[in-house]
């Protein structure tokens, strides 16, 4: 298959509508800004399904990696209802490489300021699981600089020991250590049944990783990021987004 810029998606739905059922794409990643993955995410479903069918039809999937196998047995399910099914696996985190360790930690923070605990949770028990680490070793700060950078101070522990308390008062666990990624690409390299569709939306991904170049060859990578650059051109590029 391919990787696309956002911007060649219309392109893409257009021929999609006409090909024939049995060559389409059945597996779709979408990555970078949150506000353009969300956008083109929509328009692909607008594309493979009617509103109505969307309800009952589009079948979303919290982006734990540990929900990755319950993902992939839906959309391996045939659907008892006409038109298209989708599973959409959101704001995955199964793309993340471990070198992404201080934006995971700028996202939970970011999060964590927004007053987003929820949020900010799942970036801090994807970089435990990672790191092969629990909870409970995240109870002191020694097992709490074990995450932060080497110059953290007490105000960057204080944050970050907050988190850690919502996850252990929630009962929440880091992601286990089976694979999954594994078991993800082996089921996109054998494909689904006709008419079913996977997709997974997510910030960050590691290109060099071997999940990432399955879908690359067997699916559609839909790149939805924009550059962060203070050059005139990159300014361009942001000021047009944001316009969009």
């Amino acid at each position: 298959m391919s990787e696309i810029n956002y911007k060649e998606l219309g392109l893409h739905l257009k021929a999609l509508r006409e090909m024939p059922a049995a060559k389409r794409p059945q597996a779709y990643l979408f990555y970078g800004e949150e506000l353009l993955y969300k956008k083109a995410y929509d328009d692909l479903l607008d594309s493979l399904m009617s509103p109505g069918e969307r309800m009952v039809n589009c079948e979303p999937v919290d982006g734990a990696p540990e929900s990755i196998r319950d993902a992939v047995h839906r959309a391996n399910t045939y659907s008892l209802l006409p038109g298209n099914k989708v599973i959409a696996i959101q704001e995955s985190r199964i793309f993340y490489g471990n070198q992404e360790k201080d934006k995971l930690l700028d996202k939970a923070k970011e999060a964590f300021q927004r007053e987003d605990l929820r949020k900010a949770s799942k970036f801090v028990l994807t970089l435990l699981g990672q790191h092969q680490l629990s909870l409970d070793d995240m109870v002191t700060p020694e097992g709490l600089s074990t995450l932060l950078p080497n110059d953290g101070n007490e105000t960057e522990s204080k944050w970050l020991a907050e988190i850690i308390k919502y996850c252990m008062d929630n009962g929440l666990s880091a992601s286990p250590g089976d694979r999954p990624d594994q078991f993800l690409e082996a089921a996109v390299e054998k494909g689904f049944p006709r008419g079913n569709y996977l997709v997974l939306t997510t910030d960050l991904v590691d290109k060099r990783r071997t999940l990432y170049k399955c879908f690359k060859e067997k699916a559609i990578i839909v790149d939805c990021s924009i550059t962060k650059g203070d050059r005139r051109a990159d300014r361009m590029i942001q000021d047009e987004v944001l316009k969009s």
